[in-house]
């Protein structure tokens, strides 16, 4: 463990994704509802998760009257109406019973007249209009059977659309071995935090980032409900570094590094918090990593995502 070591984590810590959308037709004047459709399933996109990798994806809001089927090559409405930047309301929650997930639920306003016409599908993105490579899902909407239908929207009418992105944890341990320095470690990967919104949700909508700290701890890896036991130390800087996104691959990469003061806990090194708005995840070290104020440490590994099966 030295200045040039660079210990890579073997694995992508995968998160997955789905939403889906809630139409609802209002009186202008009084906000009364008219109409009201079930919730609909959408199709993430292909440019929808790599525009992930880069930046937000649900800035604005936009409608159509095509009815083709969703598929997750197309790149934009196929009968573009109007889009809508406006925001009634943005909320995040975290499921507390398996199976847990993080949500995030946005709705957004097409104001009186806007969206006025017979409608047939939805999608969410991250710019106005109807430019190609813009949009990060699509939608047909259906009625309660599942089937292809319309809604229409009178001029004197407002019409809000609830867009509601969940990200779920993978909950199967990974157990794999790890060289450091020299020295082969066991180790299991598990999701952490599972019921907490800041770890699964908070920043949903706004593409990958990493956000937290990622500390080393000298206590117990902990279920999936928790973060790992005993003392911690943050890494210096405090940020870890990601590097660039690279197309295709569905992952950023993901270091922390630990100078000669950080991370000399007793005992060693016995668990890593990796946490991010994909997720968080932690990993065990058996036996604990041994380092001390003579030593440096550089933890490597990948986070990535997906679409929910």
């Amino acid at each position: 463990m030295n200045a040039e070591d660079e210990n890579f984590i073997p694995l992508q810590f995968n998160s997955s994704m789905k939403g889906r959308f809630k139409l609802i037709r209002r009186k202008a004047d009084t906000l009364e509802i008219t109409e009201e459709t079930p919730w609909i399933n959408n199709v993430i996109l292909n440019q929808g998760l790599e525009r992930f990798g880069t930046g937000s994806i649900a800035d604005y809001c936009k409608v159509g009257t095509n009815n083709a089927a969703p598929l997750t090559a197309q790149t934009a409405l196929l009968g573009f109406v109007a889009a809508t930047s406006t925001v009634q309301s943005t909320t995040v929650s975290a499921r507390a019973t398996a199976p847990y997930y993080g949500r995030a639920v946005r709705t957004y306003r097409f104001a009186t007249g806007v969206a006025a016409g017979t409608l047939a599908e939805v999608g969410v993105g991250w710019a106005t209009g109807n430019a190609a490579n813009t949009l990060w899902c699509r939608a047909l909407i259906l009625d309660a059977g599942g089937n292809p239908t319309t809604i229409t929207v009178l001029s004197d009418e407002v019409l809000d659309v609830a867009y509601e992105l969940r990200i779920y944890p993978d909950l199967v341990d990974k157990v794999f071995q790890v060289t450091i320095s020299g020295n082969l470690y066991d180790c299991i990967l598990r999701a952490a935090d599972v019921l907490s919104t800041a770890s699964w949700g908070t920043n949903l909508f706004s593409g990958f980032l990493a956000s937290g700290v990622p500390y080393v701890y000298n206590g117990a890896l902990g279920a999936i409900t928790t973060l790992p036991s005993g003392v911690l130390s943050a890494p210096s800087p405090v940020n870890p570094t990601v590097a660039p996104y690279a197309p295709g691959t569905l992952y950023r990469q993901y270091e922390a590094n630990w100078g000669l003061d950080q991370g000399n806990l007793a005992g060693g090194i016995s668990a890593w918090l990796m946490p991010s708005n994909v997720g968080a995840y932690k990993v065990s070290f058996s036996p604990a990593i041994p380092k001390t104020n003579v030593q440096v440490l550089k933890l490597t590994a990948r986070l990535s995502w997906g679409r929910y099966p």
